[in-house]
């Protein structure tokens, strides 16, 4: 199966973001010389023992936030590659985890500073 793919503004992102902290995946935002990585693996951010429904609403995840200031690096033919594609090796990056009690302000923090009209590529786990 192969992952769906999305391009949003940011002035509308907030469902196609809830709905990767639902099924997994991953959005990338670029606010002046920073860029941001928001991610959640189901695998990873999930209890290992899940208990029945509807007590599994109440277990904890986790989404965590990377963020580092990155500048374009230019290919011999003017083209330029995102800074995630390429990394110098004294580039600090920097992470936040958040749970499912602080979701709203893992949000604002992703989207802090970001102008309405920034778009955000998203990136959907495979429903299996």
């Amino acid at each position: 199966m192969d992952n769906e793919y999305d391009s949003i503004r940011v002035a509308d992102a907030r469902r196609s973001l809830l709905r990767v902290l639902r099924i997994g995946g991953s959005a990338g935002l670029r606010v002046g010389d920073e860029y941001r990585v928001m991610q959640h693996f189901p695998s990873f951010d999930r209890p290992r023992l899940r208990l029945p429904w509807p007590l599994s609403r109440f277990q904890p995840f986790s989404f965590t936030i990377r963020w580092s200031k990155a500048t374009l690096i230019e290919t011999v033919l003017g083209i330029p590659i995102p800074p995630n594609a390429v990394r110098s090796s004294d580039e600090e990056i920097e992470e936040m985890t958040f749970d499912r009690n602080s979701l709203n302000e893992g949000l604002a923090f992703f989207l802090r500073d970001a102008d309405p009209d920034d778009e955000i590529s998203v990136t959907y786990l495979p429903h299996l």
